[in-house]
């Protein structure tokens, strides 16, 4: 079963969570039962290192129809069996962190859009494509490193919260 507190598996008939110290009367009931031996089987392919099959599993036997729901189901129960000594506190911080990584890289992307199509722009310039009333090579020249150089800079960001995240 799992215990009220933090929400992390332990033995059916302890009266002592080992994980966060709760105390409490074990339920004797064959619904909890059951959810424990599915929350067993989903930490188990966790601990295979099988996140995405543990999804497709939990979304098949509840039939929650929305994946991030059963995607933070699992990141709650992955990040329980992960850190031994947390509490549902910890979970609610560290799953806002995450949320703001994920806005955070979705800004980035949006960014690097943005900084490419100035960078073609400034390529067009700089080989005075594009008609205007300013001195359009040395500018265009100008727009296209400052973008080679931010496109660079956004992509390095990337790739460092990738390696960062594993």
């Amino acid at each position: 079963m799992l215990c009220p507190k933090c929400k992390n598996p332990i033995d059916d008939n302890v009266a002592v969570c080992e994980w966060c110290g709760a105390s409490f009367v074990p339920i004797e009931n064959n619904n909890k039962n059951d959810i424990s031996n599915f929350d067993s089987e989903l930490l188990s392919l966790l601990e295979k290192g099988q996140k995405q099959e543990a999804i497709k599993l939990y979304q098949k036997r509840t039939g929650e129809p929305n994946k991030p729901v059963c995607v933070q189901y699992i990141e709650r129960l992955d990040f329980f069996r992960t850190h031994e000594f947390a509490t549902e506190d910890t979970w609610k911080k560290e799953f806002a962190r995450q949320n703001l990584r994920k806005s955070h890289t979705g800004c980035l992307l949006l960014l690097l859009v943005f900084v490419v199509i100035m960078t073609l722009f400034g390529l067009g310039w700089a080989f005075s494509i594009i008609k205007g009333g300013i001195d359009l090579p040395e500018f265009g020249v100008k727009v296209t490193f400052v973008g080679i150089i931010l496109t660079i800079l956004i992509i390095l960001i990337l790739i460092v919260r990738k390696i960062h995240k594993k």
